[in-house]
């Protein structure tokens, strides 16, 4: 051993002195440090040698000593790890290495050989380097064995990594996942892998070894990812087997340990409170896993075992589902099916299986109920539950999946009510266990909220029978008030009732009653001015009444719903029919939301100036018919008037007599009963402006206007005023004071 050393030396100091310009000192550092076996007089000579050497070298040199024997400065050619030394210096060097000689000298030789193996075996032995390029710190310091490269609790990804094999021949392969590129080219021995500059995460990563390398050991690498942390030791391999990290999550990867292992030797142990996983895909997380398009906010991530897909509280309906098998189940044989009901589409004829999309994408249009089942040996083993929340009613009951070919069994959700589903929740669970919780409703139908029915009185024709869903309750076109209403609830499943109440005429709203009950009166000829209807319970929260009604003068209003005022109040209309209609929450009114509630009467230009000259005298004498009557008796002045030729934008003889008689307060018999009429009309009396005849003191009949209340009563204010003596107000209209011939 000595003797090759020597030797080695010898031709080590002959480049030396060939090439001028490398620092003796340095040169001999180098020998020291790698040939400690030296002996004194060998190190010795060769050191006598190069001071001789070395004085030639710097004489004939660029560099040059000055008077007082300092060094002038360092040629260009010297080397940075080559500092000058002045004679004396190397004279010290010399003496003190032949100081460790001697020591050297001292021992055995089996001691001397011993520590030249160990110090060979220290410079050879095997590892592994390896450098990242992290988020925000670019190209971070080398590390090897093990220790940790990139970052961890900083939220910085990895972007790019360059690995290379130390003290051992052979190669080291890797690969990485990244964003946007997926799996990446492999690269070898230093090669970067992945990008820098773009901003992209590495994700997952794979390393093999080739070569003597790989016949005497493995690699072993962690990965540390966002939100799981560090995985579990991947054995280094070419194939899926050696992925580390993850793909498909959007997951990055921020740092990285890696480690040679001798063959047959332990893995290493991996790191404390690490995620149980050595690579993360949507495929390897959980039993069943499923995701899904929801309104606005699009795809949605992939859920597993139990988690909620969609959202609850946000009033966003699911569109589409996506299930799919888990890692667990995979290696079975046998499917998950299923199917959906689709607002306007219904439900689904055919099965969709595994992977398969179930509803509807950028059509807007909601899933309504969700069926599902298991095939083959999946069936034989599990069983699959799941449950969804639904708009107004929230989560349905937990729903064991249909069994075999029964295609009935196994639904959730409801139909014919036009609900949402907003969120969704699938178990899968060993045969014979199941899911419960304390949900009321597994499936709902239009069925299970029942129907209205609805029944009333009205003049002359008595009791009306009952009709439902939207259909007409009364008579129009003929005139006859409206004086009662009772409403019924029928068939129900879901708890609740409905309540309603009446605006009637003198008595204003009457109290809120509940189904079957009557709202407003019979056998007091009261008419009924407006309805309010409202729904309570489960009832109230799954549907919307709504309803409408046909008003003098007016016809038919607009859809009123959910106790909102329906009619008139303050104008004296009578109500002459009804209709209601119970509606799931969600589907569209049977017509206009507007409209619904009048206070001013319904009238043209015209009629509108006789109302507000009607007004003028209410604030003058107070609503009273009877105080309305001695006014127009006390304020008129009688006058012939020929037959009037109407004006544009009169529709009757009525409104030009009356606005005659407000306007001039004077005019004929037609213009007292044409003032009268309009004053009992927006008190709300059912009046009646009658042209007709009457008897007169010389015999014979007479042209003469009056007006008659409620079909029973003669009105006659002209007579009042002419004649006087007798009440011509309210005369009976089967024995009145003159002969009235229409």
């Amino acid at each position: 051993m000595k003797s090759v050393v020597k030797r080695l030396s010898a031709v080590f100091m002959a480049v030396v002195l060939c090439l001028g310009t490398v620092n003796v000192s340095y040169a001999q550092e180098l020998l020291v440090e790698d040939s400690p076996t030296l002996d004194v007089e060998s190190e010795a000579a060769n050191s006598e040698e190069s001071i001789q050497n070395d004085t030639d070298v710097q004489t004939e040199g660029d560099s040059l000593s000055d008077s007082s024997g300092n060094d002038a400065a360092n040629s260009e050619g010297m080397s940075e790890n080559s500092p000058e030394v002045n004679e004396g210096e190397l004279q010290n060097s010399v003496e003190n290495e032949a100081d460790v000689s001697d020591v050297k000298e001292l021992g055995n030789d089996s001691e001397e050989e011993e520590i030249s193996v160990l110090t060979e075996a220290e410079d050879s032995a095997p590892g592994i380097e390896y450098e990242a390029h992290a988020q925000y710190y670019g190209w971070m310091d080398k590390v090897s064995n093990g220790e940790t490269a990139g970052t961890v609790k900083e939220s910085k990804r990895l972007e790019a990594l360059r690995i290379n094999l130390s003290g051992i021949e052979g190669t080291v392969n890797y690969q990485v996942h990244a964003q946007y590129y997926g799996w990446m080219n492999p690269v070898q021995n230093g090669t970067m892998a992945g990008t820098t500059g773009e901003g992209k995460r590495i994700e997952a990563v794979k390393i093999w070894l080739d070569g003597a390398a790989a016949d005497e050991y493995d690699v072993y690498y962690t990965v540390h990812i966002q939100d799981y942390g560090w995985l579990k030791w991947t054995k280094g391999a070419a194939d899926d087997s050696g992925i580390c990290g993850s793909t498909g999550m959007e997951l990055r990867a921020e740092a990285i340990k890696i480690q040679l292992v001798k063959k047959g030797e332990a893995a290493p142990a991996d790191i404390a409170g690490c995620a149980n996983y050595t690579y993360v895909s949507k495929y390897t997380l959980g039993d069943i896993m499923y995701s899904g398009h929801q309104e606005y906010v699009g795809d949605l991530d992939t859920v597993y075992d139990g988690a909620m897909l969609g959202s609850v509280g946000s009033s966003r309906r699911l569109e589409s589902i996506v299930v799919e098998k888990g890692a667990a189940l995979r290696a079975l044989d046998g499917d998950i099916e299923y199917r959906v009901h689709v607002e306007d589409y219904g439900t689904d004829k055919n099965w969709h299986k595994s992977g398969e999309r179930a509803g509807t994408t950028h059509e807007s249009k909601r899933m309504e109920a969700l069926q599902m089942r298991l095939t083959g040996e999946l069936a034989e083993q599990y069983d699959i539950y799941y449950r969804v929340h639904v708009q107004e009613v929230g989560w349905m009951q937990w729903t064991k999946g249909a069994e075999g070919t029964d295609e009935e069994s196994g639904w959730t959700g409801s139909e014919g009510l036009g609900f949402r589903i907003e969120a969704v929740q699938i178990k899968v669970v060993p045969n014979g266990e199941t899911v419960s919780d304390s949900a009321k409703y597994q499936f709902l139908t239009k069925k299970d909220v029942g129907n209205i029915s609805y029944s009333g009185h009205q003049e002359y024709y008595g009791d009306l029978s009952a009709v439902s869903d939207g259909t007409i309750l009364g008579h129009t076109g003929v005139s006859r008030r409206m004086e009662a209403l009772t409403i019924q609830y029928n068939n129900a499943t879901v708890s609740g009732t409905v309540q309603y109440r009446a605006h009637v005429q003198d008595v204003g709203w009457q109290g809120w009653v509940s189904a079957g009950e009557l709202a407003g009166t019979t056998g007091k000829s009261k008419r009924m001015e407006a309805i309010q209807i409202k729904l309570t319970g489960e009832l109230g929260l799954y549907c919307d009444i709504w309803y409408r009604v046909h008003v003098q003068d007016y016809g038919w209003l607009g859809w009123a719903k959910n106790g909102q005022s329906a009619g008139t109040s303050g104008i004296s209309y009578r109500i002459e029919a009804v209709q209601i209609k119970l509606v799931p929450k969600g589907l569209e009114a049977p017509g206009v939301n507007s409209g619904y509630y009048k206070n001013t009467p319904a009238m043209s230009a015209v009629d509108q100036q006789i109302y507000n000259y009607c007004q003028n005298v209410y604030n003058s004498v107070g609503r009273d018919l009877r105080s309305c009557y001695n006014w127009v008796v006390n304020n008129m002045s009688y006058q012939s008037l020929g037959v009037p030729s109407l004006p544009s934008g009169y529709t009757s003889r009525s409104q030009w007599y009356a606005i005659k008689a407000f306007s001039e307060h004077r005019g004929n018999c037609y213009c007292y009963a044409a003032a009268f009429y309009y004053l009992a009309k927006y008190l709300g009396y059912n009046a009646e402006y009658v042209e007709g005849r009457v008897t007169q003191r010389g015999g014979g009949y007479t042209a003469h206007g009056w007006v008659v209340i409620n079909g029973a009563y003669i009105c006659d204010p002209e007579a009042q005023d002419e004649i006087g003596g007798y009440n011509f107000y309210m005369q009976p209209i089967g024995s009145p004071i003159l002969s009235y011939i229409r």
